[in-house]
């Protein structure tokens, strides 16, 4: 039975550590400021387009998109089961608390017009919420900024949703423990132009990442040094060397792209650091145990 080796790369496990949401008024898309794409030639995002006010902290509970699709099913006399089944509808929200309260997070909870938010950020407010019968929040355009992993490994996502309203807020808590932030839902509506919502990923660690050497086992499960061991994983074809605990081995067998075979350095015993490297960078620490010789 041939060996099941599945393509993996852990660079492509995201966690978006850094955020920023910034807000501005539906009338920034003409012209529309995203045109020419939401990153460089640089593979960096683009700067926040003249307009956009970013909100400031996050909690660290994130921004969560929820996608919720309704359908309907059609039955006949003859069985219970549905013959078929028609979408009826699709909802998209955006579900997150700022941690601040500073002019402007206070001003989108009041539901007082983009244009009448404050310039300073910062400064001082005075808000009255409950006057108009007639009370609704504007539509506007909500820029999402995300990152992952830092230097050659940075990748970065932005998004943009072309016309968001608030449709819940939050309970606000007062206390001397909680955070009295400003926790909202945004629902996302369609643009006749835009759609819903673009969305872009890139940065240095995109092109290199997904080739980047993967090791998934090495066998026996313990070896002395001078022995033969062998290397599964992944992107393993153009493997220029592989270290145990920063020694190189002195002799390396590139048999495929999953597979390598080395014999183990004179390396101190017990749990050491495997690296296989390639031009395209090095690969994750491999943990392995080293027993005496």
């Amino acid at each position: 039975m041939p060996d099941f080796n599945p393509e993996l790369n852990n660079q492509s496990v995201r966690k978006w550590a850094k955020q920023k949401l910034c807000v501005g008024p539906r009338s920034l898309l003409s012209p529309d400021p995203f045109a020419s794409g939401l990153f460089g030639v640089d593979h960096l995002p683009i700067a926040v387009p003249a307009g956009f006010l970013d909100l400031g902290y996050i909690t660290t509970d994130g921004v969560t998109d929820s996608d919720s699709i309704s359908a309907e099913g059609t039955q006949m006399l003859q069985t219970l089961d549905d013959v078929r089944r028609d979408l009826t509808a699709r909802e998209r929200t955006l579900s997150l608390t700022f941690g601040e309260r500073n002019a402007w997070t206070r001003a989108l909870r009041a539901g007082v017009p983009f244009e009448d938010w404050p310039v300073d950020k910062y400064g001082a407010t005075d808000y009255v919420e409950g006057m108009d019968s007639e009370e609704d929040f504007e539509e506007l355009v909500w820029l999402l900024y995300k990152q992952d992993y830092t230097g050659p490994k940075a990748v970065f996502g932005v998004e943009v949703f072309f016309r968001g309203k608030i449709t819940s807020l939050t309970d606000r808590t007062r206390s001397r423990t909680a955070v009295d932030g400003v926790g909202l839902t945004i629902s996302l509506l369609r643009d006749d132009v835009f759609g819903v919502k673009r969305e872009a990923e890139d940065g240095p660690g995109i092109g290199a990442g997904s080739t980047l050497p993967q090791v998934a086992t090495i066998t026996p499960a313990e070896a002395v040094p001078g022995d033969l061991v062998r290397i599964d994983g992944s992107h393993l074809g153009t493997a220029t060397d592989v270290t145990f605990a920063g020694t190189s081995v002195a002799d390396l067998e590139v048999a495929s792209a999953s597979t390598l075979y080395a014999i183990v350095p004179s390396v101190s015993a017990g749990t050491t650091a495997v690296v296989v490297s390639s031009p395209a960078g090095d690969s994750a620490t491999f943990s392995y145990e080293v027993g005496g010789a």
